[in-house]
């Protein structure tokens, strides 16, 4: 990363107006880790700014704290405080509730920019809930005709889900990443992280025909499906029919669905936004997800699923079992829902 006087950069969401303003940090670095986000950059004007900023600060090494028992934003580690820190091996990202200000220190030693990455996703997350846009860690595919939307954390499956759903001739919207638009009814959903992004050995999991298509990243080892590469394997849009929230490890030795009562996929889809947001601090942005959030689950069938081996051993016969168990579900909104105070 470069010296702390590089330009203000303002990113803006494909066709939805201005989301965030980077201070400190190199285009071309915010335009290699968002290289698969739905963003176009341009110059911030000087002077005040209503938007919300991210900002690099220096790094000041390690810092020794004591992390909420469980507390994760994908792959990093929640401390509270007057300010809250994400924690990861890229660097460490402080926020407040309500207040539209990230401040990020990139931890010098870091060579991978995926960690970092996760940083910065995790303070978009911010600025879209504070905007009252709902973005959901989570995949979603059209598979026989039925849209599926599986929310999930880091290393819950998702990208095996999708890559299965390609296998079993199906076509994604994303693998995460994904934005509500809650304007219809059920709630359409469009893909804020545009490619396939894969780690470890998912390349082995892709289709031959898309194999060709994969392009290496940094670090070593990752790779992406472009989505301009492949249009036929990915979706523009979907309208879900299903929703899943994935179980977290241990996996079972074969797929297991159980119908969740719509309290608590509600639960479990804002912890898909950010389980910060659980917090009784963050009462703002969660206000300002509800309507997205209930509009979202008081449409559709929601079960827990959790994903064995079988899905990559026979992912035709698997996604089938799974489309014919969540054929129906519990409907209606939960009893007495309300916007959390």
């Amino acid at each position: 990363m470069a010296a702390m006087d590089e330009p203000r950069l303002l990113a803006s969401l494909e066709d939805s107006g201005p989301l965030a303003v980077f201070e400190g940090f190199p285009r071309e670095d915010l335009e290699r880790l968002f290289g698969g986000w739905r963003l176009r950059w341009g110059l911030a004007a000087e002077g005040p700014e209503a938007l919300y900023r991210i900002q690099r600060i220096p790094w000041s090494g390690p810092e020794e704290g004591a992390a909420l028992p469980g507390a994760r934003e994908g792959h990093l580690q929640w401390m509270p405080g007057e300010e809250d820190t994400l924690s990861g091996t890229g660097g460490r990202l402080r926020l407040a509730p309500g207040r539209p200000l990230a401040r990020v220190a990139v931890d010098p030693a870091c060579a991978e920019g995926g960690a970092l990455g996760d940083l910065l996703g995790a303070a978009l997350m911010h600025a879209l809930a504070l905007q009252g846009r709902l973005a959901l860690h989570g995949m979603a595919a059209l598979l026989g005709g039925t849209g599926v939307v599986a929310l999930g954390d880091s290393q819950s499956g998702k990208s095996t889900l999708a890559l299965a759903c390609l296998r079993a001739g199906g076509r994604i919207l994303t693998d995460d990443h994904l934005l509500v638009d809650p304007a219809s009814r059920p709630p359409g959903l469009r893909a804020l992280r545009r490619d396939l992004r894969l780690r470890g050995g998912s390349r082995s999991l892709v289709p031959s025909a898309l194999a060709p298509l994969l392009q290496e990243e940094d670090p070593p080892g990752r790779c992406f499906l472009p989505r301009d590469a492949a249009p036929q394997a990915f979706l523009e849009s979907l309208t879900p029919q299903r929703l899943l929230i994935l179980a977290p490890d241990p996996r079972p030795s074969r797929l297991e669905v159980v119908p969740l009562e719509q309290a608590r996929t509600l639960s479990g889809a804002l912890r898909a936004a950010s389980p910060l947001f659980h917090s009784g601090r963050y009462a703002a942005e969660r206000a300002g997800l509800w309507p997205s959030l209930q509009a979202l689950v008081e449409h559709l069938p929601s079960f827990l699923v959790a994903l064995g081996p079988d899905l990559l051993a026979d992912p035709e016969g698997v996604l089938a079992e799974l489309l014919e168990q969540t054929a129906g579900g519990p409907g209606g909104p939960p009893a007495g829902s309300q916007s959390p105070q």
